[in-house]
């Protein structure tokens, strides 16, 4: 039994560890320089102006934000690691991106590319 009790313990100490981002892998330095919410057709998600490499992106939230919970919260403007989970472009003018952004704290946030500008 206290083997059982062990081996569960090492188990799930070996999937937090596994869950924790490694900051390598945001290679990104992404700067927030606003944020607000917006309602869509699915709630309330978050909006952020981002610049990346000297270039403006609209980025949002790719989660439902509902307004009455703790999780109805704006980012704060500011310098991010981030990094691209998807870059795909169907044509050479268009562009379907999303990335990661990694928090001080190890939490982490997905949002999707809306729009950008020069």
């Amino acid at each position: 039994m206290k083997k059982l009790v062990l081996a569960l313990l090492l188990l799930s100490a070996v999937c937090f560890a596994a869950k924790k981002p490694n900051p390598a892998d945001y290679p990104i330095n992404l700067h927030v320089a606003s944020s607000h919410m917006d309602v869509g057709n699915a709630g309330w998600v978050e909006s952020v102006t981002a610049i990346i490499g000297g270039k403006k992106y609209e980025l949002m939230c790719s989660g439902r934000i509902s307004p009455f919970e703790e999780s109805y919260m704006i980012l704060k403007p500011g310098d991010y690691k981030a990094r691209l989970l998807k870059d795909k472009h169907p044509t050479e003018y268009q562009a379907i991106q999303s990335y990661e952004l990694l928090f001080p704290d190890n939490k982490v946030m997905e949002f999707n590319l809306v729009g950008m500008g020069d």
